[in-house]
């Protein structure tokens, strides 16, 4: 039987709600690529002269109407329209991609020599963050030369990460370029709300930023 007259018969046959899906299932096949046996038809409403549905195969969503000789099913392209046994379903998340630990110290050194404490605190860690704000950021920086008239720094050469778990922390370790010659630094960085966060500075031996948090070594 021609496919298209599959939406003249739907509301004709469909006199139990199976038949009816079975109808909607072979209607549906040539328009969406699978085979009847693949479709779930969902959402099945019947008037009397058209019927409307969901189909769902192979993760894909289709809304199709039948009506008169005309059978018509478009995708469902919108985001999150992966199918699920029980029609559709949000994606699965997908992991978050870590902002790389590095690029996060020697962005934080930037902004402190451009004088940016709001987005520098920003990549600090959230206890921080919440403890001192950008104003208590600032402060302690400006007890710090070699944090606060810095005029380039290089960037971290050996990245160690010391915890595999959660939390991860990973140290960073490079050179600040002062008037007075290249002063080492380190920096240890927590894993934390989907981004590697400072949690601690060291200038040479002496740890001149914290958040309070037991230090991981360095």
């Amino acid at each position: 039987m021609n496919i298209r007259r599959w939406g003249a018969l739907l509301c004709g046959l469909c006199l139990v709600g199976t038949s009816c899906s079975g109808a909607a299932q072979s209607a549906s096949s040539g328009h969406i690529g699978c085979s009847p046996e693949e479709v779930q038809v969902l959402n099945l409403k019947r008037g009397w002269s058209s019927a409307t549905w969901t189909a769902v195969c192979r993760g894909r969503t289709f809304y199709c109407s039948g009506g008169g000789k005309e059978v018509a099913c478009r995708e469902d392209m919108s985001e999150g329209a992966v199918a699920g046994p029980y029609g559709p379903m949000a994606s699965p998340a997908q992991p978050a991609v870590p902002v790389d630990p590095t690029n996060q110290v020697v962005s934080f050194l930037y902004d402190l020599r451009m004088r940016n404490y709001p987005l520098a605190v920003a990549r600090m860690t959230l206890s921080y963050a919440g403890a001192n704000g950008s104003n208590g950021l600032q402060a302690a920086v400006e007890r710090v030369p070699e944090l606060s008239e810095h005029s380039g720094a290089d960037a971290p050469r050996n990245q160690v990460s010391l915890s595999p778990g959660p939390p991860m922390i990973s140290v960073q370790r490079g050179t600040l370029t002062t008037s007075g010659g290249a002063v080492p630094f380190t920096a240890e960085l927590r894993y934390e709300a989907g981004i590697f966060r400072i949690s601690r500075i060291w200038i040479g031996e002496k740890e001149v930023l914290s958040d309070g948090s037991p230090a991981a070594g360095h």
